[in-house]
């Protein structure tokens, strides 16, 4: 953590929103901007991809963060806990 904290960006291409949270929160404590990247494919009914989105959120410090733009929510992050610590009963 405390190589983290004298970064001067903090840049993050995950796809847990755990981990977006944290480094989220890392760049706010330590007046660190945030650059977040995300890609989102969707796939068709034949086994292709119908589309493909990115995504790009420049946190500042003083600024909004990623659960607050709806990229990240409390119950995303809590399925992702669950699915990782008890995988039978998240499904």
């Amino acid at each position: 953590m405390r190589t983290l904290s004298v970064v001067d960006v903090l840049f993050g291409c995950t796809d847990s929103q755990i981990a977006r949270n944290l480094l989220n929160r890392i760049g706010t404590h330590y007046l660190i901007p945030y650059i977040d990247c995300g890609v989102r494919l969707d796939a068709d009914a034949t086994g292709g991809i119908r589309q493909v989105s990115a995504g790009v959120h420049f946190c500042a410090p003083d600024g909004s963060w990623l659960i607050d733009r709806g990229v990240i929510s409390a119950k995303g992050m809590s399925d992702e806990d669950l699915a990782r610590r008890d995988p039978a009963a998240f499904r």
